[in-house]
């Protein structure tokens, strides 16, 4: 088993920030940690590198990256380039495209194995001097008045750990769906309309590159289904 960068039982009893359960890993750890000199610790319930389904990324993203220094990690290891996007939703057109490219060579994306991802950025928040820890669950929040004051964390994966308690001026949760402040104290958690849907995905070997030879090659295809898709509930 992989083991948290730092030891569990030198993480401090007292913190000018604390992260919690960040899915995907936090991109402003580092800039708090170096440019405002908080003293930032991240609680991270898994072990990296760890799971996830990949993305498909836009150029936009590229400024965040740029903003807490890791853009040049990014772009250096290796992803698959991404020039741009072609969509396709109706099956008698031709396709449409979006060309990040053809004002700046340099403005591409990168399709990115979020295994790969989410572990570069967590290391560069330690390097940039935010504690970090794995393999550790946040079970519950303590407040003072209306205020997060301290957090209740335990180990994953062993029956004997005991819990253990940290203090903080400010809390960031960044749990992803499970949301605890916002889902277990706060009870204020709303959902989206617009994106209450559901994807499938599959992985493939042998397929084709788009445009190969052009300066499109190996842009993402979207198509729409032709006809209708139906899902039946047993």
């Amino acid at each position: 088993m992989i083991q948290p960068l730092t030891p569990i039982h030198s993480l401090p009893s007292q913190q000018s920030w604390s992260l919690e359960e960040v899915v995907p890993v936090p991109m402003l750890p580092p800039y708090w940690q170096k440019e405002k000199g908080f003293d930032v610790t991240l609680i991270e319930r898994d072990f990296f590198p760890r799971y996830h389904i990949g993305e498909s990324m836009l150029p936009s993203c590229r400024n965040f990256m740029a903003f807490i220094g890791a853009e040049e990690l990014v772009k250096n290891h290796g992803f698959v380039i991404k020039p741009g996007g072609a969509l396709k939703l109706r099956q008698e057109k031709r396709e449409g495209y979006s060309d990040f490219i053809e004002l700046d060579p340099d403005s591409i994306a990168w399709n990115v194995i979020r295994s790969q991802f989410d572990e570069l950025l967590l290391r560069h928040a330690s390097a940039s001097g935010v504690k970090v820890f794995e393999g550790l669950n946040v079970t519950d929040i303590k407040f003072s008045g209306e205020r997060p004051a301290s957090a209740i964390y335990e180990a994953q994966g062993t029956q004997t750990s005991k819990p253990r308690e940290i203090n903080f001026r400010y809390l960031v949760d960044a749990s992803g769906r499970t949301g605890i402040m916002s889902t277990k104290y706060l009870k204020n958690r709303q959902f989206s309309k617009s994106l209450m849907n559901m994807a499938f995905w599959g992985y493939w070997r042998g397929g084709g590159k788009y445009a190969p030879g052009t300066n499109r090659e190996n842009a993402p295809w979207f198509e729409a289904f032709a006809g209708r898709f139906l899902l039946k509930h047993k």
